[in-house]
């Protein structure tokens, strides 16, 4: 609700100026208050409500605990509140050499030095394979089955809620994985099985897109711990995408991921503008959503300058209630 501060500024009729209106949202995003930009927005968009779904087989994965989970999920709302709080580069989604542990996450990701249940930000090198949502347990988690890897949900994430382009829903015929034709080998592994999946005429399209995003995060096995190797054979963390030609594993991706870069500023502000407008978009907001990639562009990407940018707009500044 508005303070004191805002409720003066509107009594005098301040609140329309853009000089008090950067000012006051600069204030705002520094208030611990605003903690629920995070809770509900970052986190809604994140879609880290999945997690909560995930159920990895004990069978299979007998450290995943209650509070391994818990951990997951405060690490990614931990790192996604810094880059409000602090105001950080948005950039850092994707490629941050950063992140938030305890002991019981920190053991998982074999991150040394690190003691006790209280969370802390810690620095990640190369060999740490971590940096950015994309290689957090948590989504990492939530995009699996309970006792393996599931590549295409996670490449369907990657592209539905870092680059804004959602793949189409799969045809109402295609089912399970169906057996190999009769002159076809069995598949020797689940690429394969896949890639028999896929040569489908109904699904070659998708997949193309698809899977090659989910692949290269191989290494990462169904609650996000780091692994080399499947059983006796090296992870095979291959992905060929039209027009960019093959990639290898998590560095691979991240170069594709900064070749996309524009679209992934264009659907966080559209996701952002679609929050605070409480609607979904049309093309009469693309202006807004130009005007304010332009402005992330000229101040090095800066978390309050996507919010100020919409708080400036006229879309936000004439919205009126139903």
């Amino acid at each position: 609700m508005p303070d004191p501060v805002l409720d003066d500024l509107a009594d005098r009729g301040q609140l329309s100026d853009p000089v008090q209106l950067r000012a006051q949202v600069r204030r705002m995003l520094a208030d611990d208050r605003a903690r629920a930009l995070t809770s509900r927005f970052l986190s809604h968009w994140l879609q880290l409500d999945h997690l909560r779904k995930a159920l990895p087989t004990q069978n299979h994965y007998p450290t995943f605990t209650r509070s391994l989970r818990d951990a997951m999920e405060r690490e990614s709302w931990l790192f996604c509140d810094h880059i409000r709080k602090e105001d950080r580069i948005i950039l850092e989604f994707l490629n941050a050499d950063y992140t938030f542990v305890n002991e019981e996450l920190a053991k998982h990701y074999q991150l040394p030095g690190v003691t006790g249940p209280e969370f802390r930000k810690v620095s990640l090198r190369p060999g740490d394979h971590r940096g950015g949502i994309i290689t957090m347990a948590s989504i990492l988690t939530m995009t699996s089955h309970t006792d393996r890897t599931k590549p295409t949900a996670r490449g369907k994430w990657i592209l539905e809620v870092l680059l804004g382009a959602p793949p189409p829903p799969p045809p109402a015929n295609v089912g399970n994985f169906a057996p190999p034709a009769k002159d076809q080998p069995e598949p020797k592994n689940f690429r394969e099985k896949l890639a028999l999946h896929a040569s489908n005429p109904n699904c070659v399209g998708c997949h193309k897109r698809i899977d090659p995003l989910g692949f290269a995060l191989e290494n990462y096995d169904a609650i996000g711990r780091w692994r080399d190797a499947l059983g006796d054979e090296p992870v095979d963390n291959r992905g060929t995408l039209p027009g960019i030609g093959e990639f290898h594993g998590i560095d691979g991706l991240r170069t594709v991921l900064r070749t996309k870069q524009d679209q992934f500023v264009e659907n966080l502000v559209a996701q952002a503008l679609t929050y605070a407008l409480g609607r979904d978009l049309s093309y009469y907001d693309e202006p807004t959503i130009a005007d304010t990639v332009a402005a992330l562009r000229n101040n090095n990407y800066r978390f309050s300058t996507m919010i100020e940018g919409i708080v400036l707009s006229y879309p936000f500044l004439h919205r009126q209630a139903e």
